[in-house]
């Protein structure tokens, strides 16, 4: 028998296997053009003039910034930045910050030092996205995806991005065209755009992490940001994630080229890797604060799933502190476990991210053995629930025997697990 820990909320969980587990461990294959600092990254843009060239004629400009959601990017760093360059040609724009919120809870006042910092200057305007009040622009992607957009967005000749790139888990990878497409968008198009997620029901394969290619989510947003920002300037200045979901790098200047290259480097970041798949795994989210709700906690659940046997047990180790999730989460949990159709059918005309989090947990769950550790009480889940990983152990011999690859994945949330080539 042999030792492992993982962390737990605010602690950590030990416990004895007969298995030998296997942790990914990461390649390193660079920053892939990617720059150490934000003003570096400004310094030399990517496809594109600087952000001091685009801005030195605007007339009317909007930035926008993460929402309270994705605080990871610790955006105020890169706002100011942004603002000082900006007023460094051009003192007499119009400047309109705008939080992009999606389908997100509105920036109030007392958000404001999170998401903007000390960036604003005197006289410019900050507002906080409302998908119900979008502008209607009358075009529609190829996909017949209506394109809406904030009014400060609409009336702007130059817009710039300020955001982030993960893994994303419907879009391939967050950060660049999705400050467009859902951050400034009006609820109907993030509707349909979000609805590439799911297919006759069910989710549909080509919408995962790290693709992009044959996304059709992906590609919609490609087409819907081109639209978006015909006859404007854009830039572009995002973060990339490391392992652990902190700023590691940054890349500026074209919108595609750009945010192709952030990718590029959050692959390199934050894939891991194992020779071959897994017969069973625990994940944990890395305890305290990623593990807070089950919402977030599904990241680590999800990331180890491409990497792992057909029908293979998982086991989630997630502490909960915060319960659930956020919004619709916790009522599209149990609306997802009493009737995926019948929910993912509901989906169709009022997607939400929540709730398509929530249905994808119980589909990629059908057929798998699953089980989560937990200190908090009568959670529904999509399998069994422990209070001790030693439980879960246990749990995981009876479903799956001993022989086969085991793997322990210690923080889940920020990665993506590969078999290597």
């Amino acid at each position: 028998m042999k030792e492992y820990e993982v962390k737990l909320g605010r602690g950590v969980q030990r416990w004895t296997s007969p298995y030998d587990y296997i942790v990914p461990v990461a390649k390193d294959h660079g920053a892939c053009g990617a720059f150490s600092t934000i003003d570096e990254a400004l310094d030399h843009p990517i496809g594109s003039p600087s952000l001091e060239e685009l801005a030195k004629d605007a007339k009317k400009i909007a930035i926008c910034v993460p929402d309270v959601t994705r605080g990871w990017c610790q955006a105020p760093a890169m706002n100011a930045a942004v603002r000082a360059r900006i007023a460094s040609v051009n003192k007499s724009a119009s400047v309109t910050w705008i939080a992009a919120t999606g389908q997100h809870r509105p920036v109030l006042e007392q958000d404001k030092a999170m998401v903007f910092g000390d960036a604003l200057a005197s006289g410019d305007a900050w507002i906080s996205h409302d998908c119900e009040q979008a502008v209607d622009t009358g075009l529609f992607t190829p996909t017949g995806t209506p394109v809406t957009l904030d009014p400060a967005f609409a009336e702007a000749d130059l817009v710039v991005l300020v955001g982030g790139i993960t893994y994303h888990d419907m879009a391939g990878y967050s950060g660049g065209r999705k400050m467009i497409m859902p951050g400034i968008s009006g609820r109907r198009s993030i509707v349909v755009n979000h609805n590439h997620c799911l297919i006759d029901g069910k989710l549909n394969p080509l919408t995962d992490t790290g693709l992009i290619e044959n996304n059709p989510m992906a590609i919609d947003q490609h087409a819907y940001a081109d639209l978006a920002i015909r006859g404007k300037k854009c830039f572009l200045l995002n973060t990339i994630a490391d392992k652990y979901g902190a700023p590691a790098a940054w890349v500026a200047g074209d919108l595609w080229k750009a945010w192709e290259t952030g990718c590029a480097a959050c692959h390199s970041f934050d894939s891991i890797y194992i020779p071959q798949k897994a017969k069973r795994c625990i994940t944990s989210c890395g305890g305290f604060p990623f593990d807070l709700d089950l919402y977030q906690g599904t990241k680590a659940l999800f990331s180890p799933l491409g990497a792992m046997e057909k029908d293979a047990p998982v086991v989630l180790v997630a502490d909960l502190e915060d319960s659930l999730g956020p919004g619709d989460f916790e009522q599209s949990l149990l609306r997802s476990l009493a009737d995926p159709a019948e929910f993912a059918a509901y989906l169709k005309e009022a997607f939400t991210i929540p709730g398509y989090i929530a249905l994808r947990c119980v589909l990629e769950m059908q057929g798998r053995p699953a089980a989560l550790v937990t200190s908090r009480p009568n959670v529904p889940f999509p399998g069994k629930v422990f209070r001790t990983v030693q439980e879960a152990d246990n749990w995981l011999v009876e479903q799956s025997g001993t022989d086969g690859l085991s793997m322990l994945v210690p923080s889940g949330n920020a990665i993506h697990v590969l078999v290597e080539d």
